[in-house]
């Protein structure tokens, strides 16, 4: 008696996450090394990603100049009992209140520095019991305190303090501020110098006094402080080499003790506390500290995460706990998909931290990330909002569009283009008021320069003008898609556990949930085919539609996936002239790259029969 192969594969939940350290044959059945802007749900379905949308389409500046400025720095405020609050935005050399309808400068004559960011810190002010603190520092000038109306003000304008410290660092306890990474020419240690704010003569704290300090190390090799974060009753340290922790005490019971050496903090942007722990990017990739041990959390992603990314701008990275996903994803500059390196956060990848697994989502690409932030809106929803580098603000996790929220992106067919803009059907009516189209990306999704985006630089009502001309000028065989989400998922090449036997591939059933009126690209690849010799099939992804391209072979079903409905759709194999149905290997590609569509998918059913040994 031969061997047994099983006629076909089946997938139902797809739960094994990134691995981009092997290649198509060494993954698991639900792993991938080739997948972006989808997520691993939490029913195992595949979904693509939220998209987010703009607070305001009018963008930051700095005072009194029309120039590009990034966002450097964002902390919502909201004092105590109050029933709504502002955004404080960082931009060139200005602070803003920054709010759902409008914005109001704060403070102006700020030090304007794409690489100089602002960190806050909240407390309650104990002068006043009712009156809430923001205070925040960027290492280039004082301190600044706001109380969420007037103007920002510098801690050095109400404190008699000999010295009031400009720092990189800011956290609190215990109603105390501490600033960490002291800028002082006239003191060698500065970088590893920390001052807090002290108690009064009546025994209150009071934060607009810095007359304390002590060192985190000395001068010794383990490098400048690059963080702090508190944990539990402890703040920590983190150097370019090591981690302390400090217990803040009283009086001479205060105490800082090295906890970690030989492994520190890369980017100080990406030290995030989530759960009982702290996440953050080193030189040696992405590590998990519970306050006791460290754990290597990328091993599967380390080589992308250096091998793509801009190691000039690594230290740069920016990242954030999303508290909705049980997710740390961070946003670092690496390559475009041509190759060519940024100095903009322009790649993501997020953490899974709901189970021990550390589990890696697909990547994020299609944004340009400055900072990421979590906050407790006024309904006390958690909520991520990130800067551009364009001067604007976005909610994250919103409708089917990066930046243009559920329903409101543009897919259309091109009526005439330049190298340096596109223009299509008037009836489009792309958005003109404020600053319209502006630092959004357009993209060709089909015909000829199909994969190329663009940021737009301004636009009119049927044409945009775009920031970098085209490397190939699209023509009337070309659509561009505004706000889409280029999304896709690429499985393993699955041999049935018989990798020398040649099949015959007849048929792949796909089960999804009706999202409405979606085409899922879906790409069938066998014996390792290159991507643009694979077949290429448009699925419509509604119940209504009962054609698969055109052919009328379309056989459905209904069922149910954890929470949701399913439909399952019967998609038989054809052959063309670069595809052949024979061979040991099958692999699918499926993605969407359009606006205003999303898709859903809870698993799949490959079918083939043995023909013989290869």
């Amino acid at each position: 008696m031969g061997l047994f192969f099983p006629r076909a594969l089946t997938i139902r939940k797809f739960e094994g996450g990134l691995k981009l350290d092997s290649d198509y044959t060494d993954l698991e059945d639900t792993e991938t090394n080739d997948a972006q802007n989808c997520l691993y749900g939490p029913d195992g379905d595949i979904t693509q990603r939220k998209g987010s949308s703009r607070i305001l389409n009018t963008r930051l500046t700095s005072n009194g100049s029309s120039a590009v400025r990034p966002i450097t720095g964002h902390h919502y405020f909201r004092s105590l009992g109050a029933a709504s609050g502002l955004h404080i935005v960082g931009c060139g050399d200005t602070l803003n209140d920054y709010r759902e309808t409008s914005s109001t400068v704060i403070l102006t004559g700020l030090t304007d520095n794409s690489n100089t960011f602002w960190n806050f810190v909240q407390i309650q002010d104990p002068r006043s019991a009712t009156d809430d603190i923001t205070f925040g520092v960027n290492g280039a000038d004082a301190p600044i305190a706001y109380n969420g109306s007037g103007t920002a003000i510098y801690i050095s304008s109400i404190t008699s303090a000999t010295q009031v410290p400009i720092g990189k660092y800011i956290t609190q306890h215990a109603n105390r501020v501490y600033i960490a990474n002291i800028v002082d020419s006239s003191d060698n240690d500065s970088p590893v110098k920390v001052m807090r704010s002290e108690f009064g003569s009546d025994g209150a704290p009071n934060p607009h006094r810095f007359t304390e300090s002590f060192y985190v190390g000395g001068s010794s090799p383990e490098g400048e402080i690059m963080g702090q974060a508190l944990l539990r009753e402890s703040i920590y340290y983190y150097t370019q080499n090591s981690i302390y922790r400090f217990n803040p005490g009283v009086g001479d019971t205060a105490s800082i003790d090295k906890v970690v050496e030989n492994l520190g903090l890369l980017a100080p942007k990406t030290l995030v506390t989530v759960g009982g722990g702290h996440v953050f990017l080193s030189q040696r990739g992405v590590f998990v500290f519970d306050g006791q041990v460290t754990r290597h959390a990328s091993p599967k992603i380390d080589a992308f995460i250096f091998t793509e990314g801009n190691a000039s701008q690594l230290k740069y990275a920016t990242a954030v706990f999303n508290h909705r996903l049980n997710t740390y994803t961070i946003y670092f500059a690496g390559n475009d998909k041509n190759g060519i390196p940024s100095d903009r956060n322009n790649i993501g990848i997020s953490l899974d931290v709901r189970t021990q697994e550390l589990i890696w989502q697909p990547i994020i690409r299609g944004r340009n990330v400055s900072v990421i932030s979590n906050y407790l809106d006024d309904n006390f929803k958690n909520q991520v909002l990130y800067g551009d580098y364009y001067g604007y603000l976005y909610k994250d996790g919103v409708g089917k569009n990066d930046g243009l929220g559920v329903d409101n992106g543009f897919n259309e067919p091109v009526l005439s283009s330049e190298f340096s803009s596109v223009t299509v059907a008037a009836s489009a009516a792309f958005t003109t008021s404020d600053d319209g189209l502006k630092g959004h990306n357009v993209t060709i999704y089909e015909g000829t320069g199909a994969g190329q985006s663009r940021v737009i630089l301004n636009n009119t009502s049927a044409t945009v003008y775009l920031e970098a001309n085209w490397n190939q000028k699209p023509d009337t065989t070309s659509k561009i898609t505004i706000g889409g989400i280029d999304a896709y998922w690429r499985s393993k090449d699955y041999s049935f556990e018989s990798e020398h036997i040649t099949k015959l591939f007849k048929e792949i059933d796909i089960r999804f949930k009706e999202q409405g009126k979606i085409d899922l690209d879906l790409y069938y690849i066998v014996n390792f085919n290159r991507i643009d010799g694979a077949t290429l099939k448009k699925v419509r992804m509604h119940a209504k539609a009962m054609v698969w391209g055109d052919e009328k072979t379309g056989l459905w079903g209904s069922d149910r996936w954890g929470s949701f409905s399913v439909i399952s759709r019967r998609i038989l194999m054809r052959p063309t002239k670069t595809q052949s149905l024979y061979g040991t290997h099958i692999a699918f590609r499926f993605g969407n790259s359009r606006a205003n569509e999303e898709f859903r998918i809870a698993g799949f059913d490959i079918v083939k029969k043995d023909v013989g040994r290869r």
